[in-house]
C-alpha cells in the first residue's frame, strides 16, 4: 500500500516522467532496476496484484512520480520480507543441525543406559526393564 500523499513532492533525485526508465540507457520502458517490472502495465501506470478471499485482483495505482514511488516502496517490502524469509530459512537449517547433534547424544545415552542395565542383570520385556529370575542366587544365611 502506498502511502504517499495525493500531492506534488519534492525529490532530491529526478524521477522519469512516467513509467520505468530501463537501466541500458536506451531510453525504453518496461524493464527497471529496483522496481515491480510487473506492476508497470505496458510500461505507463502502475497496478500491484492483492490475494482476496483465495483470489487474485489487480489494484490500479496511478502513473507518474506516485506510481514511481508506489512501485518502490513496494520492492522495499518484498526485499524486506524476502530478508526475513532468509532469516527464517537460516534460523531452522540451524535448528534443524543442532537437533540432529541432540538426537545422537540421545541414542549414545539410551544404548549406555540399555548396557549398563543389562549389566546389572535386567531385560527388556514388552519395552519394561525387568529383573531376571533366576539367575542370580541368594547368599544362604
Amino acid at each position: 500500500m502506498c502511502l504517499f500523499p495525493l500531492r506534488s513532492v519534492e525529490f532530491d533525485v529526478p524521477l522519469p516522467k512516467s513509467g520505468p526508465v530501463s537501466s541500458t540507457g536506451d531510453g525504453k520502458r518496461g524493464k527497471c532496476d529496483g522496481c515491480n517490472i510487473m506492476g508497470w502495465e505496458h510500461g505507463k501506470y502502475y497496478t500491484r496484484s492483492k490475494r482476496s478471499g483465495g483470489r487474485v485482483t489487480r489494484e490500479y495505482v496511478g502513473k507518474g512520480r506516485l506510481a514511481e514511488l508506489c512501485a518502490r516502496t513496494d520492492e522495499l517490502h518484498r526485499e524486506e520480507r524476502r530478508h526475513e524469509r532468509e532469516i527464517r530459512k537460516r534460523k531452522r537449517e540451524q535448528d534443524e543441525a543442532q537437533e540432529v547433534d541432540v538426537m545422537t547424544l540421545c541414542k549414545q545415552t539410551d544404548l549406555l543406559a540399555h548396557a549398563a542395565l543389562l549389566l546389572a542383570g535386567y531385560h527388556l520385556h514388552k519395552r519394561q526393564w525387568r529383573k531376571r529370575r533366576g539367575q542370580f542366587t541368594r547368599k544362604a544365611r
